[in-house]
């Protein structure tokens, strides 16, 4: 499968991000291959404590400016591009607040396991 389509499919499957005030998930597009979440994070908002899972990728909607916060009080600030697609690879849980002068949004995806091959009956 050509590296882009793998890309987008990999795409389809994040964000686990609570639903509140302050940031808002759209209903999933889930089914037996992908789950789906399209999030946004209001200026000045932060979400509360969530996790995400490993294998999951995230493409920036609209950016802009976050601190992401760690359970141990670790803290780093980065730059959302609009446009940009990031790849998790570890587990991670977080609080994120939108630092920034602009709403940011984003579309997550996890791809599911393939269900395994069905035995052969002998």
């Amino acid at each position: 499968m050509p590296n882009v389509i793998r890309r987008i499919l990999v795409l389809l499957a994040i964000c686990s991000i609570p639903h509140v005030a302050s940031a808002q998930v759209k209903p999933p597009l889930e089914n037996d291959r992908v789950h789906v979440h399209e999030g946004t994070i209001k200026i000045g908002f932060k979400t509360p404590e969530h996790t995400h899972p490993a294998n999951e990728a995230i493409y920036v909607l609209s950016g802009g400016r976050v601190r992401v916060t760690l359970p141990d009080g670790t803290a780093r600030v980065a730059d959302l591009k609009t446009g940009e697609i990031m790849w998790r690879s570890i587990p991670e849980t977080h609080v994120a607040e939108n630092i920034g002068g602009t709403e940011i949004r984003l579309l997550t995806f996890r791809l599911k396991e393939p269900p395994a091959p069905s035995p052969k009956a002998p």
